[in-house]
């Protein structure tokens, strides 16, 4: 999503920039030797690598106000240390400034937190006008149905509306759907689903069916062919 890709973009800016601008207070000039652009090189290298293996760049981390910053402060402490060992293991390190290593790494390092609050202000009042609001379905009404119903909506901040429970082993023409079959009433048959997504919008279906029913997934599966949406196995 674009809030992603922004903050890998700005990631690696905030680490090109700081390094500019930690020069350019310690020499006073932006004419950066080939062994502190390598430096830059690297550090954006290693940035990008490691933030996306701490998993810093998907949206649920931003569920929460705190837990971000505790894997981005970790993931800059692998990103410095792998540095310090690169410099040591070339025997480069004398080829760099303490003064330029220490204001550039403490400046990267504010500007990726400055770049995550910014983003959580962004998550925040783009909810609240509905534009990261996944509207979410879910086939299947049994006890993994429900339960997966349950996880999506306990927390209000997932960003996720839950369109509501439909059932494929139910015909309309056959067969009464039940108000109510747990916590999360049933919506309706597949079919059902289908007709709602024709007039509004379904970003997901998740088949809370098991894996061992393989032929009753199939026929779902081909039941929802025609659906825009991203289906997803439970």
């Amino acid at each position: 999503m674009f809030l992603m890709g922004f903050l890998r973009v700005g990631d690696v800016a905030v680490v090109v920039f700081s390094g500019i601008l930690a020069y350019r207070i310690r020499e006073l000039n932006f004419d950066l030797p080939a062994a502190y652009q390598i430096a830059l090189a690297l550090g954006m290298l290693l940035t990008l690598n490691y933030f996306h293996f701490a998993r810093l760049y998907r949206y649920p981390r931003f569920a929460s106000h705190v837990e971000p910053f505790g894997h981005l402060a970790l993931a800059w402490v692998f990103v410095v240390v792998t540095l310090i060992f690169i410099a040591y293991f070339t025997k480069t390190s004398e080829d760099y400034s303490r003064i330029w290593v220490m204001l550039w790494l403490s400046f990267s390092f504010a500007g990726f937190v400055f770049l995550r609050f910014l983003a959580i202000f962004l998550t925040i009042r783009w909810r609240r006008t509905g534009a990261l609001t996944r509207n979410v379905a879910i086939i299947g009404t049994d006890k993994l149905g429900q339960a997966l119903a349950d996880h999506l909506t306990k927390d209000g901040k997932t960003g996720v509306h839950l369109t509501g429970l439909f059932d494929d082993r139910m015909d309309d023409r056959n067969m009464a759907i039940p108000e109510d079959a747990g916590k999360h009433p049933i919506a309706g048959t597949v079919e059902a689903l289908l007709d709602y997504s024709r007039n509004h919008k379904v970003d997901e279906v998740i088949l809370a069916i098991p894996w061992s029913e393989s032929e009753r997934l199939l026929n779902v599966l081909k039941k929802l062919r025609t659906l825009p949406s991203s289906i997803y196995l439970c």
